[in-house]
């Protein structure tokens, strides 16, 4: 009777210890994916600061549109900076939405059979591609570039 009580005591343990394994691998996998999660986080957070920096740099810069994609957003002046061009295009993208968008994906703009398509050089694009995409057709002027080409269009009209 007492080697019984021994295999079953001995069992017992080693469930237990198998059952001890398996929470420490589970706490160890939830731990290592909260680490990893916050590692992608921090990644994240200095990948945004990093584009939170060029975006302010290109707050004070002045672009002049691309022929291509001026003919699409049709912008009142030649010259515009990033947060007008953007806004041009946000308001071509909300006017085609139920074009563009996909509601399974509202992220991915498909714009294949779109001018913006043509223009992008792409069948679909992703948000976070969009101002790269822009910035393909943005040319930066300086200001003394950009008085003089408005000098040359001003002695061009008809007084």
């Amino acid at each position: 009777i007492e080697s019984d009580s021994n295999d079953s005591n001995k069992e017992d343990q080693k469930r237990n210890v198998e059952e001890d394994t398996k929470n420490d691998t589970a706490e160890d996998v939830e731990n290592n994916d909260e680490e990893h999660k916050l590692n992608i986080d921090k990644e994240a957070g200095e990948e945004n600061e990093k584009n939170e920096n060029k975006i302010s740099q290109d707050e004070n810069t002045w672009y002049l549109m691309k022929t291509n994609l001026s003919k699409l957003l049709q912008p009142q002046s030649p010259f515009l900076k990033l947060n007008d061009v953007i806004e041009l295009f946000s308001a071509y993208v909300i006017q085609r939405k139920l074009d563009i968008f996909d509601y399974r994906n509202i992220l991915v703009a498909i714009v294949k059979d779109d001018p913006l398509g043509q223009v992008f050089g792409v069948h679909a694009f992703h948000r976070s591609q969009t101002t790269w995409l822009i910035k393909q057709h943005l040319v930066p002027v300086s200001r003394p570039v950009m008085e003089k080409i408005i000098m040359a269009a001003a002695a061009r009209r008809p007084k």
